[in-house]
C-alpha cells in the first residue's frame, strides 16, 4: 500500500500549562459505564446497593468497546464488605517485577471491583513462585517460561488444556486497598513502585512502594502513608471538578500513567505521564467549556511529600502540572526524546479534530493532531507502542483502533531540515483484528522485527502480528472474558504474557517463543493455564453448584 502522508493541525496550549523544566514520571478492554456527572455508577444499570435480587446480563460497553459478563451483587445487609486477599475480581491493571535471581518474579493484579460488591477496590501482590494447582490437582507450582507444566498427580496428562493455578498463596498482608473502578497499571523500571489510577469518586492515582523487603516486612505499602489503605494517600487529580469549584485544571477518570525512559546520555528523567478519559467541564460539572489535560508528575516531587507526609499531609498537584491537550479523551501514551504519541477515544464534536492520536512537543506550547481519520475511518483509539529507528528504517508506531478493530502501522517521518517541527506519519498497513483491541505489547526479538501482540477483549484472544510477515501470524483463542491488561516477562529464549481477564477473573498465561530454536521455525504462542479462580461463585450467590459464596 502506498503510504499516505497525514496533515498535522497544530492548536496551541493553554498558556504556562508546561513549566520551563519538566520533571515528571509513569504509563483495560473495558471501561465501565459513567453516571451524568462523569464517575462511574455506584451499581450497574441504576439499581442501588438496596436492591433485593441478583441481576446478571451481558451487555456491550460502548465506553470501553468491548462486551463483557456483568453481574450486578446487591445487597440489603450494611456489614463492611471488605476486600478479598485471596481471590482476583473484575481484574483490570497489571503490573511485572521480575525475580533478581532469575524466578518467576511477582505480578501485581488491581482489581476494578466494578460492581461495587465490596467496599473498595484492591491491589493483589502476588508472589508467582507461591502459586499452585488445588490439593486435588497435585498442588503443582508455576514453571518457568517455555518449561512445561508437571504432570497431573495421578500420571496422566493435561491434554493440552490450561491449567487452573487456583491457589494463590496470599493473604492480608498481600493487598493495599485503593478506590474502584481501577484503570492500567504501570511499574517502574527498578520494580519499586507501581502506580495505579482508579475512575471512582475521588479520580485517584494511588502510588505503591513494592520494593522487595529485606526484613520481613508487608512486599507493598502505599507509597506516601507506609500503611495498606491507599485511598487514605492518593493523589486526587480533579479537585477543580468538586462542587463550586471553577473546573479545571483537572483530569477526571483518570487511566493510564506512563514513566520516562532515560535521557538519551543515560541520565534519569522523572517526568510521569497521566492520561483521563473524561473532559473536564468548566464551570465544574456543569457540561460546558470541555478540555481535557496531561497531567505530569514528578518522582522527585513525589519523594519529598513522602519525606514530609508524617508533618505535612498528602500531596496536592500544583496547576502547573496541568497541560492542556484540547477535547477528547486521553488513553495510552509513548514518549520519545522530543515528543509524546497520545493514543484517545472518539471525539466529542463533528467539528473537533479526531483524536485517534495526538502528537504533544515535550517542550514547546503546541499540540499536534494528524487527523488519522482522514485515511482511515476507526472511531477511536486504544493502546499504542513505537517500535525504535533501526538503521535506514524510520521509527515505527502500532495503534489499536477501534470501530472497526484496527491495527494501524505507521511509519514516523521527522522533519528534515528542522528539529522545531512535529513529525508526520504515513500509513503503511492496517490489519484487521479481532473484535474489542485493548492493550498492546511490544515483544522484540533477537535479528527480527518485534511481535506486537493486542488483547481483544469481545473476541477473548490475543492477536500477534509479525511485522516481517506483515499480517496477523498467530491468534490465541479461549483467553478467558473480556482480556484487558497484558504484563510481560521477557526472557531470552521466551516471553510469557500474563492477562488480566476481566470478565471471568483470572489471569491467564501464555507463553511466546522467540528465537528460531526455541519456535522450531514456526510461531507456536501456547495458553499455558490461568492463574486464580472464576469470579462466578463470587456473583452467583443463589446458584447451589457455588459452595461457601461468601467472602
Amino acid at each position: 500500500m502506498r503510504a499516505l502522508l497525514m496533515r498535522l493541525a497544530l492548536t496551541p496550549k493553554r498558556p504556562g500549562s508546561i513549566r520551563p523544566s519538566l520533571a515528571l514520571t509513569t504509563d483495560p478492554v473495558v471501561a465501565p459505564p459513567s453516571r451524568d456527572d462523569g464517575h462511574a455508577p455506584s451499581s450497574l444499570l441504576g439499581l442501588g446497593r438496596d436492591c433485593g435480587a441478583i441481576i446478571r446480563s451481558i451487555q456491550v460497553v460502548s465506553a470501553l468497546a468491548s462486551t463483557l459478563l456483568l453481574a450486578v451483587a446487591c445487597n440489603r445487609d450494611p456489614t463492611p464488605r471488605p476486600p478479598v486477599e485471596t481471590r482476583l475480581y473484575y481484574p483490570s491493571g497489571l503490573g511485572f517485577a521480575p525475580a533478581a535471581d532469575g524466578g518467576l518474579g511477582r505480578l501485581f493484579v488491581a482489581n476494578s471491583n466494578f460492581d461495587r460488591r465490596f467496599d473498595v477496590g484492591w491491589v493483589t501482590a502476588i508472589d508467582l513462585s507461591q502459586v499452585r494447582t488445588l490439593p486435588d490437582n497435585g498442588g503443582r507450582a508455576l514453571p518457568l517460561p517455555g518449561a512445561s507444566v508437571a504432570p497431573p498427580p495421578d500420571g496422566g496428562s493435561d491434554q493440552g488444556r490450561p491449567v487452573q493455578f487456583i491457589d494463590l498463596a496470599t493473604d492480608a498482608g498481600s493487598i493495599v486497598k485503593i478506590s474502584s473502578f481501577a484503570g492500567l497499571a504501570t511499574v517502574d523500571p527498578t520494580g519499586s513502585r507501581l502506580f495505579v489510577p482508579s475512575r471512582s469518586e475521588g479520580d485517584e492515582l494511588a502510588i505503591m512502594d513494592i520494593a522487595p523487603r529485606t526484613d520481613g516486612g508487608t512486599p507493598m505499602r502505599c507509597f506516601f502513608s507506609g500503611g495498606d489503605d491507599c485511598t487514605v494517600d492518593a493523589l486526587r487529580l480533579a479537585v477543580a471538578q468538586d462542587p463550586g469549584q471553577n473546573g479545571v485544571p483537572a483530569a477526571p477518570q483518570p487511566y493510564g500513567v506512563t514513566l520516562s525512559p532515560p535521557f538519551p546520555d543515560g541520565g534519569p528523567d522523572d517526568r510521569i505521564y497521566v492520561t483521563h478519559l473524561r473532559p473536564a467541564s468548566q464551570p465544574a460539572q456543569s457540561a460546558t467549556n470541555l478540555e481535557n489535560f496531561l497531567v505530569t508528575l514528578h518522582q522527585a516531587d513525589l519523594d519529598a511529600a513522602r519525606a514530609a507526609y508524617a508533618t505535612d499531609g498528602g500531596y496536592v498537584i500544583p496547576d502547573s502540572a496541568f497541560s492542556s491537550i484540547g477535547r477528547g479523551s486521553s488513553n495510552s501514551i509513548v514518549v520519545t526524546n522530543d515528543f509524546l504519541y497520545v493514543s484517545g477515544r472518539s471525539k466529542l464534536f463533528a467539528s473537533d479534530p479526531d483524536v485517534l492520536l495526538r502528537v504533544v512537543d515535550r517542550s514547546a506550547d503546541l499540540v499536534a493532531f494528524p487527523q488519522l481519520q482522514l485515511v482511515w475511518a476507526s472511531l477511536d483509539a486504544r493502546a499504542l507502542q513505537l517500535r525504535r529507528a533501526e538503521g535506514l528504517h524510520p521509527p515505527r508506531l502500532y495503534l489499536a483502533a477501534d470501530n472497526p478493530a484496527t491495527l494501524l502501522v505507521l511509519d514516523v517521518l521527522e522533519p528534515t531540515f528542522t528539529e522545531s517541527l512535529p513529525p508526520s506519519f504515513a500509513l503503511v498497513r492496517a490489519v484487521p483484528l479481532p473484535a474489542g483491541p485493548n492493550d498492546v505489547q511490544l515483544i522484540p526479538r533477537p535479528g527480527r522485527a518485534p511481535l506486537v501482540v493486542v488483547s481483544c477483549a469481545i473476541d477473548g484472544s490475543l492477536a500477534f502480528y509479525d511485522d516481517d510477515l506483515g499480517q496477523i501470524a498467530a491468534l490465541v483463542t479461549g483467553v478467558g472474558a473480556v482480556p484487558f491488561a497484558i504484563a510481560v516477562d521477557l526472557r531470552d529464549q521466551f516471553a510469557r504474557l500474563y492477562v488480566s481477564n476481566f470478565g471471568d477473573g483470572r489471569v491467564a498465561m501464555v507463553d511466546v517463543p522467540l528465537s528460531t530454536e526455541a519456535t522450531g521455525g514456526r510461531l507456536t504462542p501456547h495458553l499455558i493455564g490461568h492463574i486464580g479462580a472464576k469470579q462466578y461463585c463470587l456473583l452467583a450467590t443463589d446458584d447451589r453448584n457455588c459452595v461457601d459464596t461468601s467472602p
